[in-house]
């Protein structure tokens, strides 16, 4: 019987959240949005980043699918909230790649109330034009942009900004206070009672914005990723004390940031929520279930663990994402095994020679970094494999676990580099920066907490 309750609720909850999504497709007028002071929540700064690294358990977090469930989580208990996006979708050094493309199809399917995009994605504006519409605002933009200046109801208005540079100054107003007394101006009239700035710009552009009291609510991006580094938390997020009329969504969508009634929502997975002893799954008490589970105020930053994935909405995304991963991995062995060469030569050849200093790796997570990626099925994806096999950037090396079993794991070789020379002739010999090696693999993303003094000890030899 508790089987079939729980169907009924699962179907209820879904046949909700669908009718809410709805809602929000056939918004197509300002006018019809809904009032975003009462509940919002915003993201963004994607950068690329589809799915989190998650290499260490500090920057497992965010990503667009875990996005989708936070988002149906809050629009589960408040229908009407609204969803900003704001900072870069695409990796500024890959540009509009397929990552971008899944980012971009991800935002459009969680139905945002507005977009603001960084400098860097103006070079794509045609296909953020396309894909976003009328939602994409931004507000010091000059008429050669297909975007919005803003979007209003009787009760509020959205702006977007964007910092200029030299390189955009044609398409790009400069923030300052002359422009923005003029946007008071202009959009006093539309007689909304607050303003949110969406705002993808430097912290000098930022300053400019607080400064000139024109906005109610600050929803900022960081410009750079230097500026909210992964995996810091909240050691690097702008606290509401310090921001007191705005906040900063994380880096990477690693986290939201929610205001309004959002703010009343636990944002626990809706299995939990079934499963507290004061939900009931009469039809008529589902949609109260979530309220009755609140025992804390949340944070305004939301941390987006893997629980968060559960219930997603565009789950599917992610196994769409991984196929997509594979294939391009495969094609990639493909064309290399017609041109390997053999200068790389493994750790067992090095053993002959380097007994003890094999000894200390063997013993090392070193010798175990591949298999950390078969755990995760992400032995296919070259972003992650690059870093846990030896020489797969050149045209020797790794290549498949198949062809190329010698070659799995972090070994001697990723470190002081292919040897094939020095095993023929070994007067042949270099010496790299042990620190500058360890670097290009242990940097923020990956190993938040990384100190090379530190972790030297742990294998020098």
């Amino acid at each position: 019987m508790m089987k079939v309750e729980s169907r009924i609720v699962h179907s209820l909850l879904f046949l909700f959240v669908f009718a809410s999504t709805e809602s929000f497709s056939q918004i197509r007028n300002a006018s019809n949005l809904p009032k975003v002071e009462s509940s919002w929540i915003a993201f963004g700064n994607a950068d690329g980043h589809f799915q989190p690294c998650g290499c260490d358990p500090k920057t497992d977090l965010g990503g667009m699918v875990r996005v989708g469930g936070a988002v149906q989580r809050v629009k589960l208990n408040e229908p009407h909230t609204a969803v900003f996006y704001v900072g870069n979708i695409s990796a500024f050094e890959k540009g509009f790649d397929r990552d971008a493309e899944m980012i971009a199809k991800a935002v459009g399917l969680l139905e945002p109330t507005a977009v603001t995009i960084a400098a860097n994605e103006l070079q794509y504006m045609s296909r953020m034009a396309e894909k976003f519409r009328d939602k994409l605002v931004v507000t010091n933009s000059t008429s050669s942009l297909p975007v919005v200046k803003e979007l209003h109801s009787p009760d509020w208005k959205v702006l977007g900004f964007v910092s200029s540079s030299k390189e955009t100054k044609a398409l790009l107003e400069a923030i300052n206070s002359k422009n923005l007394k003029s946007y008071a101006t202009k959009y006093r009239s539309l007689g909304a009672s607050y303003t949110f700035c969406l705002a993808a710009v430097t912290a000098k552009d930022l300053a400019t914005l607080q400064k000139s009291k024109f906005c109610d609510r600050i929803i900022a991006a960081p410009y750079m990723p230097a500026q909210l580094k992964l995996g810091k938390l909240s050691a690097d997020i702008l606290s509401p004390k310090e921001f007191k009329n705005g906040t900063v969504v994380p880096h990477s969508v690693q986290g939201i940031v929610r205001g309004g009634k959002a703010l009343e929502v636990n944002l626990a997975p809706i299995s939990d929520l079934l499963n507290k002893g004061s939900c009931s799954s009469d039809s008529k008490s589902v949609l109260g279930c979530a309220s009755q589970t609140i025992f804390t105020l949340p944070e305004p930053v939301v941390w987006l663990e893997s629980r968060f994935a559960e219930d997603s909405p565009i789950k599917l995304m992610n196994d769409e994402y991984d196929r997509e991963k594979i294939d391009a991995f495969q094609k990639s062995a493909a064309e290399r095994l017609k041109s390997v060469d053999s200068s790389f030569v493994g750790a067992e050849v090095c053993k002959s020679c380097h007994a003890a200093e094999y000894e200390t790796w063997s013993k090392s997570k070193h010798a175990q970094a591949f298999s950390t990626l078969q755990a995760k099925n992400k032995h296919q994806d070259m972003e992650c494999v690059t870093c846990h096999v030896v020489g797969m950037t050149g045209k020797s090396g790794f290549v498949t676990l198949e062809s190329t079993p010698t070659m799995i794991n972090v070994q001697c070789e990723n470190c002081h580099g292919p040897r094939a020379d020095h095993i023929s002739n070994p007067v042949i010999s270099r010496k790299e920066s042990a620190q500058k090696m360890c670097m290009t693999c242990h940097r923020d993303q990956h190993s938040p907490e990384f100190k090379f003094s530190t972790y030297w000890d742990r294998i020098k030899h």
